[in-house]
Order: structure tokens, then C-alpha cells, then sequence
């Protein structure tokens, strides 16, 4: 009888213990408060994943200090460089060129603007032009406004992406205060179709490291010193890479380095065009795999009168839930990681403390041992 009281104590008290690690990293899962120690996980699995290969689409065009050297030009360049670069681009007939340069303001020369604006048009509607200045309903002033972008054929993007912490771009969003973002107007125009709206920020399914994306210099383009046909049926990303110019950020993927916005826009361009491989699963799925490895600990502590073995257990379980998150990300499927993992350690040494309370110094143990 008093063996059996016992063992009924035992099992309330693990599945106590359970549900209360349970119940705590669900608490800390809806506050995020966790976060950027989950994100780092995320970038981790890119790192495991590894690289993914160039695609055969996408150009990089980096204003990058080689292209200083070679102009010998203040930044910002006058606006005749950037009509002369997208004269030669669309020379080659791509998909659609990307400009991840503002042209919200009016430059010193007003023929240098006219200059823009024909090579625009004559870039036959394939022209995106980026901005981080939205005005209310999604209107902006790039070259001066609106009506003009629709003479020209042109395409307003916003060239935003959401911030993590520490600064980290590995999201996108379908528009940022009424505009479409980079990611979705570039893949339109490659389509010539619109991009079906999507909620939320899936992330940016990084192909690898700074440099994956093939890239040549502004310069190069401008002085025509490129394979012919390069351009042709490509989505064509110009952009800045160079450090002073400030356009160069931490991502999933730069490690210790930094990637280009012009990469990290073709990257999301990418994404879309691929239909948002890499999606986060649905909460319900996180908390329940919280709650399951909050109580993987003590389920296998009720099976067996020796906890230490049944720990051993929970811990085995745990390292194939490590490697099933990776396996599920290799797939396309975003599986929260600390908080049920947490959630089992903690578990763990609870169950552990337990053991050995209820054991010191002759006390009767609720594991009968």
C-alpha cells in the first residue's frame, strides 16, 4: 500500500515538473522572450544547410569600390552614369532590371534627370526603382512623383525589409506602408504578372554567403566591358556594396560578414520567385512540441525506478529533435528549437534535483531505490 502511495506521488510530482517547464517556455515562447537566442539557431541551420548554388536568373550590379576607382566619381554619381548603365542592360534584353538607388530628389542638373528618364523608358516597362520614402498611400517622389514613373514605365518599390535584432535582415514582407517591397515588384515584372499577396515575413531563403549571387561591377557595365548576352532573360540587381556607402548588412548567412543590400534584395527577389520556400510552422506546432519536451523528461522517470537512466533517455530524445529541426528546415519548414529543448533541460535537472533530494541522508525516495 505505502509502495503504491508512493508511486502515485512519484508520478504527480514528474508530471508536475513537466507541465510547470512546459508551461514556463510556453510563457517565455509568447513573449519572445527568447528571441534572438532562437533566431541565432535559425542562422545556424543555414550554416548547416549550406550553400544552395548560384541561381541562373539573378545579376548582381555592385557600385563597390572598384567602381570608384575606376570612375573616379563622387558618390552620389550624376544621373548620365546610371542612364548609361541601364542603356547597356537593356541593350541585352533582360527580364527586368532592379535599381536599388534613390532617386527621390531632384538632382543639380536637370538634363542629367531628362537623361534618366529616356533611358528609362526605353528599358520597354522593366525598370524597378527602389525608395525608402513612402509617402501616405503608397505614393512617392521618385523623379518627381507618381504621374512621372507612369509615362516612364517605371516601377515604385520599397526597398525596407524588416528588422531583427542586432539589425539582422532575414525577412520579407509583401509592402511596407502601402508599396510593394523589391522582392515582390522585381518578381512581377520578371513575370509580367502580378505576385499573389502573402501576410506575415517569411523569410529570405539566402542561396549562401556574400558573393554567391553572381556580380560584376557598376563600372564594368558602364565602360561595356562584359560577356554579351550576360544580361539576357535575367533579373538584373544594381545596388551599392561598397562599406561607405552604409548599404551592407548582417544576414543569416554573412556570418561575420556583411552582405550587400543589392545581394540581400536579389536574394529576396529569389524567395518570391520560388514561392516562399521557407515558411515557419504554425504556433499551435511550437507549443506543442514545447509541451512535448517539457515532458519527455518525466514520462520516461515514470517508467522506470532509474532516473538516471530514464534522463539518458530524454536527453536521446532531445538530440533527435535537433535533428529533426534540421531535417524539417533542409525541407522548408521553420520548427522552433530553444524553447522546447529548454524546456526539456530544465526538465531534466528538475527531475534530477529531485532524485537526489529524495534520496539524501536515508530520506525514502519517490523513485524506489
Amino acid at each position: 500500500m505505502r509502495a503504491l502511495r508512493r508511486g502515485r506521488m512519484r508520478g504527480a510530482l514528474l508530471v508536475a515538473i513537466g507541465a510547470l517547464c512546459a508551461a514556463g517556455f510556453a510563457l517565455a515562447y509568447a513573449t519572445d522572450a527568447l528571441r534572438s537566442l532562437e533566431l541565432d539557431t535559425v542562422d545556424a541551420r543555414f550554416s548547416i544547410r549550406g550553400s544552395q548554388g548560384a541561381p541562373k536568373d539573378l545579376v548582381v550590379v555592385k557600385i563597390d569600390d572598384v567602381t570608384f576607382s575606376d570612375l573616379q566619381q563622387r558618390w552620389p554619381f550624376r544621373r548620365t552614369l546610371h542612364a548609361r548603365v541601364i542603356d547597356r542592360i537593356a541593350a541585352e534584353h533582360p527580364r527586368a532590371i532592379v535599381y536599388d538607388v534613390q532617386f527621390t530628389e531632384p538632382s543639380a542638373n536637370r538634363n542629367d534627370d531628362v537623361a534618366l528618364a529616356e533611358s528609362i523608358a526605353g528599358a520597354d516597362g522593366k525598370v524597378v526603382l527602389a525608395t525608402t520614402e513612402v509617402e501616405p498611400g503608397g505614393h512617392t517622389r521618385i523623379l518627381n512623383g507618381d504621374d512621372v514613373l507612369k509615362a516612364i514605365g517605371a516601377h515604385p518599390a520599397n526597398g525596407l525589409l524588416p528588422l531583427d535584432p542586432g539589425g539582422v535582415l532575414r525577412r520579407l514582407k509583401y509592402q511596407i506602408d502601402q508599396l510593394r517591397t523589391i522582392g515582390v515588384v522585381g518578381t512581377s515584372v520578371a513575370r509580367g504578372k502580378p505576385v499573389k499577396p502573402f501576410s506575415g515575413t517569411p523569410w529570405i531563403d539566402y542561396r549562401g554567403p556574400p558573393g554567391t549571387i553572381p556580380s560584376l561591377s557598376f563600372s564594368d557595365v558602364y565602360r561595356g566591358e562584359f560577356r554579351r548576352g550576360l544580361f539576357r532573360d535575367k533579373i538584373v540587381l544594381v545596388g551599392p556594396s561598397a562599406p561607405s556607402l552604409q548599404d551592407v548588412h548582417p544576414t543569416s548567412t554573412s556570418g561575420n560578414d556583411e552582405m550587400s543590400g543589392a545581394e540581400i534584395q536579389a536574394n529576396a527577389i529569389d524567395t518570391v520567385q520560388r514561392g516562399l520556400p521557407l515558411l515557419s510552422s504554425a504556433r499551435w506546432v511550437d507549443y506543442l512540441l514545447i509541451v512535448a519536451l517539457g515532458l519527455a523528461a518525466p514520462l520516461p522517470a515514470l517508467l522506470s525506478r532509474r532516473p538516471l537512466r530514464a534522463i539518458l533517455v530524454a536527453l536521446a530524445l532531445g538530440a533527435l529533435f535537433a535533428v529533426a529541426v534540421q531535417v524539417a528546415f533542409d525541407r522548408g519548414r521553420v520548427l522552433v528549437f530553444v524553447y522546447p529543448l529548454g524546456a526539456l533541460l530544465v526538465a531534466c535537472a528538475a527531475v534530477l534535483a529531485v532524485y537526489y533530494l529524495t534520496t539524501a541522508e536515508g530520506t525514502p525516495s519517490l523513485f524506489g531505490e
